[in-house]
């Protein structure tokens, strides 16, 4: 079974493409959920995440997301130790998920929809590598639209991110998401084939 990573900075598209790819039968595993599943309550990470960032961070349901993500987002230490914590924990998770998928046997391929794939070197996971692309402008505004966040928060979390250049240098298949719904699912279903030429 091949394991594809699809991958795109902020609000780029990626998780549509993700639904384009689910329905047309290809199971998806979703890193962001994983890592959103280690916040909640009984979670072995909390004590960690405690440890490094103070009780403010828990409320009733776990570690409160937003009030995390402004402790990170501008503080590279702070980042690093998030990452050291949760980042690990999800790469096993998803070893995981693709091992249950192949041994059921009943797909010939499965994709994990990772945002910072190439950020964390994880190219080398993977069987084939798909790029999600957009212009700077279109991320923030999808993100505040989404989000109703401040363009000041966008913009601290794409500075994380790669730029399109490096992207396009590093991914199997770039889908660009310049232009209509019509068009992404265009491309989304190239993706696809090109996924199975792979296979």
């Amino acid at each position: 079974m091949l394991r594809i990573g699809l991958t795109g900075g902020l609000a780029s598209g990626k998780t549509t493409v993700a639904q384009i790819f689910a329905r047309l039968g290809l199971p998806v595993l979703d890193a962001d959920r994983i890592g959103h599943d280690f916040l909640r309550p009984g979670s072995e990470c909390l004590p960690e995440l405690e440890t490094a960032f103070g009780r403010e961070i828990l409320g009733r349901n776990g570690v409160q997301r937003e009030r995390l993500a402004q402790l990170v987002f501008n503080d590279p230490a702070a980042r690093e130790k998030l990452q050291a914590i949760l980042h690990p924990r999800i790469r096993r998770r998803l070893h995981e998920e693709f091992l249950r998928l192949e041994q059921a046997g009943s797909h010939w391929a499965a994709v994990a929809e990772v945002v910072l794939l190439l950020e964390n070197r994880l190219d080398g996971e993977f069987d084939g590598v798909i790029a999600v692309i957009t212009d700077p402008e279109s991320q923030i505004k999808r993100f505040q639209e989404c989000r109703g966040a401040s363009r000041a928060a966008a913009a601290a979390r794409m500075r994380w991110q790669t730029d399109n250049q490096e992207r396009r240098r590093r991914a199997g298949f770039v889908i660009e998401n310049f232009g209509a719904r019509e068009d992404l699912e265009t491309q989304a279903l190239r993706a696809y084939e090109w996924m199975k030429s792979l296979s």
